[in-house]
C-alpha cells in the first residue's frame, strides 16, 4: 500500500509538472499569436497609408540596382523547353500501309490491329489515357493537311482516337509523304489547334497554342513555331500568346495576334491593371510589332531589331512565374516618370499601390 501512495504521489507530481509546462507553453504561444497580430495590424494600417513620392523615387532606384540575373535569368524556361524537347523521328511507312492510312483518312477510321501495327506506341499513349482503346476494335483517324491541295498526302498531321479540339493532351504525328518526322506531345487547355504558312522561302511553317498554366486569376499560353525540312521538323521560334496573370501589384495581360507571315510579323498588346488602385494608370498599356527574321541556314526565326534589355524585361513581365520585383525592374523609367510628372490623381493612385509592395519589402 504504501509503494502504491509513493508512486501515486509521483504521478500526481509528473501530471502536476506537466500541466504547467502546458500551461507556460499555451501562455508563450498566446503571447506571440497577439504580438503578431499587433504586427499585422500595424503593417495593414502602414499599407493603407501612401508612401511619399521622395520615398518612392527611392524604393525603385534600389529596386533598379538589384542585380538582373536571380529575377529574370529563370523566366521562360519552362516555354523554352516544352518548345524544344518534342521528338525528332524518322519513322517511314511501307507503300502498303501509307495507302492503308490514306483509305482510313476518307473513311474516318482504322481498325484497332492496323493501327498498332503502324503507330504501336501512339495505341499504347491511347489506351493509358483511356480503358476505352483497351478492347476497342477500332480508332478514329483525324487528318489535318498542311498541303495547298488539301487532297494531297504530302504534308499533314494525324491523331488518332481523340478528336484534337476534345481533351486537354494530344499525341500529334507530323508527316513528310510516308514518313513521320516528329511527335509532339501537346497540352492546350481548350482543344488544340493547328496552322500553318509559306515563308517568304517557299518553307512551310506549322505552330500551335501550348498551356502552361491557367486556373482563377491565370492564364498562360504560348505560341510555338515549327519549320518542315525534308526529314525533320525544327523548331523555329517560340513566342507568348495570351496570357493574364498576377503577382500581388498588378494584373498583367499580353495578347499576340500576326500581322504578316511573309514576312513574319506579329503584334502584343500589353496592359496593367494595379489592384490597390481605381485610377487607371493606362500609361503603362502599349502595342508592339515585332518582325522576325527567317534563317535558312538554321531555319529559325530571330527578331529583326534585336530587343533592347528593358524590351526583353518587358517581355518577361508577362511569364508565369514574374514577380513584383520583376515588374518594377522592367518599368522603373516608367513608373518614376508619372511620380515625377503624372497628375496628382495618377500619382497618388501609383503611390498608394507602391505602398504595398515597400512595406511587404521592408518587412522581408
Amino acid at each position: 500500500m504504501k509503494i502504491f501512495k509513493k508512486h501515486r504521489f509521483r504521478l500526481y507530481m509528473v501530471i502536476a509538472v506537466g500541466c504547467v509546462c502546458i500551461s507556460c507553453t499555451l501562455n508563450q504561444a498566446k503571447t506571440e499569436i497577439e504580438e503578431q497580430e499587433k504586427l499585422d495590424t500595424t503593417v495593414t494600417a502602414k499599407r493603407t497609408e501612401p508612401i511619399t513620392i521622395p520615398t518612392a523615387l527611392t524604393f525603385l532606384d534600389s529596386i533598379a540596382q538589384l542585380p538582373d540575373e536571380p529575377y529574370f535569368g529563370k523566366l521562360g524556361k519552362l516555354a523554352d523547353s516544352v518548345f524544344r524537347q518534342q521528338q525528332q523521328v524518322a519513322i517511314k511507312l511501307t507503300p502498303k500501309q501509307f495507302e492503308k492510312l490514306k483509305s482510313a483518312r476518307i473513311a474516318g477510321t482504322m481498325d484497332m490491329k492496323t493501327a498498332t501495327a503502324m503507330f504501336p506506341d501512339y495505341i499504347t499513349y491511347l489506351q493509358q489515357k483511356d480503358d476505352f482503346f483497351k478492347t476497342a476494335k477500332g480508332v478514329d483517324v483525324y487528318w489535318i493537311s498542311f498541303d495547298e491541295n488539301t487532297e494531297d498526302s504530302n504534308y499533314f498531321a494525324l491523331v488518332l482516337g481523340i478528336p484534337p479540339g476534345m481533351g486537354h493532351t494530344c499525341l500529334v504525328y507530323f508527316f513528310n509523304g510516308n514518313k513521320v518526322i516528329g511527335v509532339h506531345d501537346i497540352y492546350n487547355r481548350y482543344g488544340l489547334e493547328l496552322h500553318h504558312f509559306r515563308n517568304e522561302y517557299n518553307q512551310l511553317v506549322v505552330y500551335y497554342d501550348v498551356c502552361f498554366g491557367s486556373g482563377t486569376g491565370l492564364f498562360f499560353s504560348g505560341t510555338n513555331y515549327y519549320c518542315y525540312t525534308a526529314t525533320q521538323l525544327v523548331p523555329a521560334l517560340s513566342t507568348y500568346s495570351r496570357s493574364y496573370c498576377s503577382n500581388g501589384l498588378v494584373l498583367k495581360s499580353i495578347a499576340k495576334k500576326i500581322v504578316t507571315t511573309q514576312p513574319l510579323q506579329q503584334q502584343y498588346v500589353r496592359s496593367y491593371e494595379f489592384y490597390y488602385s481605381d485610377f487607371d494608370l493606362n500609361q503603362l498599356n502599349d502595342s508592339i510589332v515585332v518582325a522576325y527574321t527567317f534563317d535558312k541556314a538554321t531555319h529559325t526565326y530571330t527578331p529583326a531589331t534585336p530587343f533592347t534589355v528593358q524590351e526583353t524585361q518587358k517581355m518577361l513581365v508577362h511569364d508565369r512565374d514574374a514577380d513584383d520585383i520583376v515588374f518594377l525592374k522592367a518599368y522603373t523609367p516608367e513608373l518614376k516618370d508619372i511620380l515625377l510628372k503624372g497628375t496628382q490623381e495618377a500619382q497618388q493612385a501609383l503611390l498608394k499601390s507602391l505602398s504595398v509592395t515597400y512595406f511587404h519589402w521592408k518587412l522581408n
